[in-house]
This record gives structure tokens, C-alpha cells and sequence, in this order.
């Protein structure tokens, strides 16, 4: 068991990396999709474990140089650009090389603080 940090906004940040309370998280929605059920589409189900998982990629990947490039320029075209057409991945390589993890922090993060602004508006009687 590791030492819990003494910075409050670190410890935040690792809870949320371990906390499945009120949703299921990354590692346990990917861990164990069979390979051969990587690009399969259920019925019912428009799209397949790799696009989804593609699709979390290509769009954290834009809103993170949205977040970091002063330059940046919207040049993906919806819904072409941040979905992927095929629906299994190009290769072994291809699922493994998806670092969502640390990219999925972020919008983890961001229920926290989002709920504290709800609740500073409720008690200053400006929210809806």
C-alpha cells in the first residue's frame, strides 16, 4: 500500500485514479476483451470495442491540443475524424499502444470540481 501524499490536489488526483464508486473505470472496461471480440460489433450496438476505445483516443487526443497548443486549429471533421471506420483494430500492436489512462484522469478530475461549482452556486443561491 503506498503513502498517501500530503498535497491535497496529488491525493485528489490518485483517488480518482483507483475510485469505481459510481462508474465502472478504464483498466476493468477494457481488461480481458478476448481479441478475437475486439473489433465485433454487438446487435444492437453501433459500434465495436475498438472503435469505442479509438474513438476515446482520437477525441482526448484533440480536446488535449485543444488544452495545449496556443496555435491549435479545429481540423477534424465530425463524426469522420474522431471515429474510426474499420471495426477492429489494424493489429495486436494498434489496442495495447492506446495510453488512455492518464488522458482519462483528466476527464475523471473534472466531476469533482464541476460538483463543487454546483454546490458554491446552490449556497450562494445562483443556481437554477
Amino acid at each position: 500500500m503506498k503513502a498517501a501524499s500530503s498535497d491535497p490536489l496529488r491525493a485528489q488526483l490518485e483517488r480518482l485514479l483507483d475510485w469505481e464508486e459510481a462508474h465502472v473505470g478504464f483498466d476493468k472496461a477494457v481488461l480481458g476483451i478476448p481479441v478475437d471480440q475486439r473489433g465485433a460489433r454487438a446487435a444492437g450496438f453501433p459500434h465495436s470495442p475498438w472503435q469505442l476505445l479509438e474513438h476515446l483516443r482520437l477525441a482526448q487526443k484533440d480536446l488535449l491540443d485543444f488544452c495545449l497548443n496556443a496555435r491549435y486549429e479545429h481540423a477534424l471533421a465530425w463524426p469522420d475524424d474522431y471515429w474510426p471506420q474499420r471495426p477492429a483494430p489494424p493489429g495486436l500492436k494498434a489496442w495495447d499502444e492506446t495510453h488512455l489512462r492518464a488522458i482519462l484522469l483528466v476527464a475523471d478530475h473534472n466531476a469533482y470540481p464541476v460538483g463543487q461549482l454546483v454546490a458554491v452556486r446552490q449556497a450562494l443561491d445562483c443556481w437554477p
